[in-house]
């Protein structure tokens, strides 16, 4: 197994900044580039747990405004499936769970 230089550890901070940032903009196609970017990464999201599994959410939502309601449950999924014994965001992982299924 190969060796890992050093992983940029504030990249994911910073693209769920400038996600978050669009989506409050209304500029959903510049919002969803970050946070893929985020669930797309190797390395980096390891260090951010946080953004990456919000990243997930937001994603979800992004699709469900776009009407794919199938990429829409599978980014709820995903999201619920990370959060859904924690404590974090229970609104949202409520919300997640209802959405994944259909309802």
């Amino acid at each position: 197994i190969g060796q890992l230089g050093p992983v940029d550890q504030r990249a994911p901070i910073i693209w769920f900044a400038l996600g978050t940032a669009y989506l409050a903009a209304g500029q959903d196609a510049d919002a969803k580039a970050r946070f893929e970017r985020i669930v797309g990464s190797e390395y980096q999201r390891l260090y951010r747990p946080v953004e990456f599994v919000r990243s997930f959410y937001h994603l979800a939502r992004i699709a469900e405004r776009q009407g794919d309601l199938v990429k829409a449950r599978q980014h709820f999924a995903r999201f619920a499936g990370y959060w859904k014994d924690g404590d974090l965001d229970r609104p949202q992982v409520e919300e997640a769970l209802r959405k994944s299924q259909g309802s």
